[in-house]
């Protein structure tokens, strides 16, 4: 009796183990090939966005290799034609631009060695169409410098002040000698409450023996349109 249940039990202990053993391996198959599915996926998925990063950074390389770039939020972008191209002292030009569908002109101010452009570069392109961008920026317009209430200017000093002009009275620094090239020079007039004025100008003997004293200036303010960037347009 033993020995038949032994028999009958044995091959279905054997079946039993054999069916958990197959159940066990087709579903470690299954796992394995999913797994396997699933690195490829990922795999694929990280180089198509390494390729799209990889694409994005050339495109941005290039765009900058090529001069071209979109402009900050100060910066004004427009499209005209060079009508005048005037030096005014290394590294500073006068453009003066037309806009001929609007029919008006404007002058702008270009600094060839912040713009990244060359002197020939930019007699070149009179009579051109340009896309440019600019920034307004307002700057102080020294009228008059006074110490003792007697004008630093000689021969150039108004006739009158204008009440209309803003006044400042304190040190004045930055003149301590004449200004050597073709751009001027600054000089600053500092007040006892801390307000200081920066003024661009051409310092001369008569303001050098100013300098470390306490002067009245006299301004207006002014504002200037500098380009920051400038190309020729391809149309």
């Amino acid at each position: 009796m033993k020995s038949l249940l032994t028999l009958v039990y044995g091959p279905v202990y054997k079946t039993k183990t054999v069916y958990s053993y197959y159940t066990n391996t087709n579903t470690m198959k299954q796992l394995s090939y999913l797994l396997v599915i699933s690195v490829l996926l990922f795999g694929c998925g990280s180089a198509t966005k390494n390729t799209a990063e990889t694409t994005d950074s050339a495109a941005v390389e290039e765009a900058q290799f090529n001069g071209e770039r979109e402009p900050y939020d100060d910066e004004i972008h427009e499209y005209g034609m060079v009508k005048e191209v005037e030096d005014m002292g290394y590294p500073i030009f006068a453009v003066d631009m037309e806009f001929p569908e609007r029919q008006m002109e404007a002058s702008f101010n270009l600094n060839i060695e912040q713009g990244g452009i060359d002197h020939d570069a930019v007699y070149n392109m009179k009579g051109k169409y340009v896309t440019f961008y600019y920034t307004v920026n307002d700057e102080p317009d020294l009228a008059d410098m006074q110490v003792n209430g007697k004008s630093l200017f000689g021969q150039y000093a108004p006739e009158k002040i204008d009440p209309d002009w803003k006044k400042i009275t304190g040190t004045l620094s930055g003149a301590n000698e004449p200004t050597p090239g073709d751009l001027p020079g600054k000089v600053t007039v500092s007040a006892k409450d801390g307000n200081a004025v920066t003024f661009r100008y051409f310092v001369d003997v008569a303001m050098v023996t100013a300098n470390g004293k306490e002067v009245n200036a006299y301004y207006t303010m002014s504002g200037t349109q500098d380009i920051t960037y400038i190309k020729v347009s391809e149309d």
